[in-house]
């Protein structure tokens, strides 16, 4: 993406422009939260990043959820 685009989502991020392009680039793992924050700042849900279906989705985070409660 375009050098004034790069700030304008870094600044949505609390980040710098470098690290937007590090993601562009995969020289870097986006975190989560700014994962999130990515899919709000563009106005996408969330599976449109990941290669994964909603339903797989959900039972991942669901059994995720499970298995942290049981602790």
């Amino acid at each position: 993406i375009f050098l004034q685009q790069k700030q304008t989502l870094a600044k949505a991020l609390n980040t710098t422009f470098q690290q937007i392009g590090k993601y562009e680039k995969a020289q870097n793992r986006i975190p989560i939260v700014n994962l999130i924050r990515i899919c709000k700042f563009l106005n996408k849900p969330l599976d449109y990043f990941l290669d994964i279906d909603k339903e797989t989705m959900i039972q991942s985070f669901m059994s995720k959820m499970n298995n942290e409660m049981r602790k």
